[in-house]
């Protein structure tokens, strides 16, 4: 395109070099990968991939404020990297079921319809998990039955906390917090004038986790939080409120770079595709666990180039 001088390519300077093809109708390397892509699936025996299991969903509300992006995409992030699968569902759409329920980042005092918010309890209450992290003065209701903690006000403190996830020490920031304390709830995490940071109460059957600082903010607004080799694995907290699911999955990526997708041919077969979303060539580091082991591989290996993927078929031992 930016060989064609005419409106309305003339009017704007970006995006002029979209496309597959350059002039000489060469393939650019998009057309390239394009092409491996189809070729490997063509060469996969079996003519549809079935449908991937999903492990949570992550709840987009209405008082994310044009954050919405940032913070829902840093849950999906941390989520992959603990080994979860996750789909999205908006606040007022119909909530799907899930054993674990992600909402990042609540703020403003309207963050989602009452009918959702008792729904999602409903739920928690018959069994599953939710798990809220709180941004600059975000409301909910019934904090005590539903949080077992109880607020004695709110206001700036933007002193670093160290939260303990898996071993690891997880030092987060914000501008605000509350000054929550438990009437009823597991203390996880206090910070040093001994507010509530992260904690969970029993809810009916489930559970529900409180985290009064906005991770998923903090992450999307610092620089290179992802790189593992010099970042923490904030990870680790959401596979602390993850542990059951986790345990119970067919096989766990150990790398967190490593996301893999589990696709259900029947009882006893499954297959695995692990993908290396990083940069450079990863080890593929896992665990199966329940019985299933790899029975076959059925592209790449265990050493997976970068920006590329391995499939496998997994059968589960009678």
């Amino acid at each position: 395109q930016s060989e064609l001088d005419f409106p309305p390519y003339t009017w704007y300077m970006n995006e002029r070099e979209l496309g597959l093809f350059n002039v000489d109708l060469s393939p650019k390397p998009a057309a390239l990968a394009m092409q491996k892509c189809v070729n490997v699936i063509d060469a996969l025996p079996f003519d549809k991939l079935p449908e991937r299991s999903v492990d949570a969903v992550c709840m987009t509300t209405n008082s994310n404020e044009g954050t919405w992006w940032g913070t829902t995409a840093t849950s999906y992030i941390l989520a992959k990297e603990a080994g979860l699968d996750v789909r999205f569902c908006y606040c007022e759409q119909e909530l799907p079921d899930a054993k674990l329920y992600l909402v990042p980042c609540v703020t403003g005092w309207s963050c989602m319809p009452k009918e959702t918010y008792q729904k999602l309890l409903k739920k928690v209450e018959n069994g599953a998990t939710a798990y809220f992290s709180i941004l600059d003065g975000g409301i909910l209701t019934d904090v005590e039955s539903v949080f077992g903690l109880r607020s004695d006000g709110y206001g700036r403190n933007s002193k670093t906390v160290e939260v303990v996830a898996q071993g690891s020490k997880l030092k987060m920031t914000s501008k605000f917090r509350y000054r929550m304390r438990s009437v009823g709830a597991e203390v996880l995490c206090q910070d040093g004038d001994g507010n509530v940071i992260f904690s969970r109460n029993r809810y009916g059957k489930g559970w529900v986790y409180y985290l009064g600082v906005p991770l998923e903010k903090m992450l999307w607004e610092s620089e290179d939080v992802f790189n593992n080799a010099q970042g923490e694995p904030y990870y680790k907290l959401y596979q602390t409120f993850a542990k059951e699911l986790l345990d119970a999955k067919a096989i766990v990526s150990k790398a967190p770079e490593i996301g893999v997708t589990l696709h259900k041919e029947s009882d006893s077969s499954a297959i695995a595709v692990a993908v290396n979303y990083s940069s450079e060539e990863k080890k593929f580091a896992y665990v199966l666990q329940n019985g299933w082991v790899i029975k076959e591989t059925l592209y790449g290996g265990m050493e997976i180039p970068r920006c590329d993927m391995s499939v496998f078929r997994l059968k589960k031992s009678i």
